[in-house]
């Protein structure tokens, strides 16, 4: 069985890093939050809890070591929430020690 074609090109997935900390999410359309990461690339992260966040959503996380980001929930599944950075992050200066 075939599928059809994609009607945009093809982009590579990031690399994922498993870590261990937790954000502060906040923005004009949720409550002020803090969740647990379960993991992080250079083009977003995954939440571990969406608390009432919908797919569209603008936020504001606030990540160790690198400060404010603005992020648009672009998936919810099974209670946690996939985030996309407004631009990639050095994920080396991230996880730095």
């Amino acid at each position: 069985m075939s599928r059809p074609p994609l009607d945009r090109p093809l982009i590579p997935r990031a690399d994922r890093h498993t870590v261990n900390f937790e954000v502060d999410i906040e923005g004009p359309t949720t409550h002020a939050f803090r969740t647990p990461v379960r993991n992080v690339s250079a083009s977003g992260m995954l939440l571990k809890e969406a608390a009432g966040l919908q797919v569209g959503d603008v936020v504001s996380a606030r990540l160790p070591r690198l400060g404010v980001i603005t992020c648009r929930v672009v998936r919810l599944r099974a209670g946690e929430a996939g985030v996309k950075f407004d631009r990639n992050i050095a994920v080396a200066d991230l996880l730095a020690a």
